[in-house]
Order: C-alpha cells, then structure tokens, then sequence
C-alpha cells in the first residue's frame, strides 16, 4: 500500500483483482519482474510472454528453462535474466532492461520474440504429468514387453505351439508367440499397462512357467506363475 500510494501511476498491488484485471496489467507492463528464487515450472513468465512482455528472471527451475537473455547483436532472447539471487544482479539485470526499453526497435523485437516463445501449457502439463510418474517409478502410457520361449535348448523344452495367457487378469485369452528361426525361440512384443501382470506360458497346450521370469505363488489358487 505504501509504495502504491507513493507511486501510483507506476505501482499496482491488488491480489482479488490480479485474476480479474491481471492479464491487463501484463499488456501494459514494460517488463515482467520474476526475481524467485526457486520456480519449478512457472506459468506467470508465460502469462507475460502472451501479451507480448519480455520478462527478468532469476535463473532458476522453469524460468531458466524458458527466459532467455536477450542478446542486442543477434537479437535473439525474450528477456533479461540473472545469475546470482542477490540485490546487485537483480538491479543489474533492471539496468539492461531498461536499455532495451530506451532503443525501441530492440524493445519491439523482445516483445516479438516474447509472444513467439510461448509454450503449449498442455505440453507443460504433460511434462509435469510424466515427471511424476516416473518419480514414483511408474511412467505413464503402455510399455513395450517382450515375451519369448527357447527351444531346444536346456532353458526350456522343444515346442510347436507357444503362447501366453493371463496378462491383465484375463485367463481366457492367449497371446500366440511367433516362431524366430534365426533365433530359435518363439517372440512376441505387446503393449501392457503399467503395473504387475501375472501370467503363463502355454505350450503345446500344457502350462509352463519360465524361468527367465521371476515367478509369484497366488494365495487363492496356489498355482505359481511368472509375473512382470
């Protein structure tokens, strides 16, 4: 309150009205100030990039990922930025803001490159979707699987006929794996859900298990079957 009563045509703090006017206020801004010292994505700096402002930043998670330091020779970047999280940097970056600002054919094409950096936010979510995923070990989407059966050879016994059954729970279906000559084992790839998939290889018509596969006893039914 005090700094928007001390300057009032330049300072505007209101944070009920920031969603309703905010989007204003980044058309009508010269710069966008982001001096955080940890952003892990940041959607403000792109907020500011679609109204066409140029952003200083602190380089830090997604806003080094997304503000880039405009270069006046190549005039290339879409904003200033600093490295070091401290008064003098940050007061320095201001001071090559306000350069560009004073030479308006290098302040326009910022603000061109600005608009032209905007980032997809359903990309962003994807990204931070699968981020979280793969931090809890479990990667969004099908995964590839391979399922083979050697024979002839002491891992397992000769076959004619190989196929898996029980995947997803589903006994009732098999999956025919194809015979590789050059190999000398019977493949078969398929997409599978994330998660543990119990099942068993029939071959000529009996039930196996593999021993390349890790196996697991079911407590209803006590079979023993192999599992991914």
């Amino acid at each position: 309150r005090d700094l928007a009563a001390r300057h009032p045509s330049r300072f505007w703090a209101d944070p009920v009205a920031f969603f309703t006017d905010g989007p204003t206020v980044n058309l009508g801004c010269d710069f966008g100030a982001m001096p955080s010292l940890f952003e892990p994505g940041g959607i403000v700096q792109q907020e500011f990039f679609v109204a066409g402002t140029p952003v200083v930043a602190f380089k830090t998670g997604g806003l080094r990922d997304t503000v880039h330091e405009f270069n006046p020779e190549t005039k290339e970047g879409n904003g200033v930025t600093f490295e070091a999280h401290n008064t003098d940097d940050y007061k320095w970056a201001i001071r090559r803001a306000l350069r560009i600002f004073s030479e308006p054919q290098l302040y326009a094409r910022i603000r061109r490159n600005a608009v032209e950096s905007v980032v997809d936010l359903s990309v962003v979510c994807r990204a931070w979707n699968d981020e979280f995923h793969r931090l809890r070990k479990c990667i969004t989407g099908p995964t590839l699987m391979r399922f083979s059966w050697r024979v002839g050879r002491e891992k397992a016994t000769p076959a004619s006929s190989v196929a898996v059954t029980g995947l997803g729970g589903d006994w009732a279906t098999s999956y025919p794996l194809t015979f590789n000559r050059e190999k000398f084992e019977f493949e078969l790839e398929l997409d599978l859900p994330r998660g543990t998939h119990a099942f068993k290889y029939r071959v000529d018509g009996a039930w196996c298990v593999n021993d390349e596969w890790p196996t697991l006893r079911d407590d209803t039914t006590k079979a023993v079957n192999n599992v991914v």
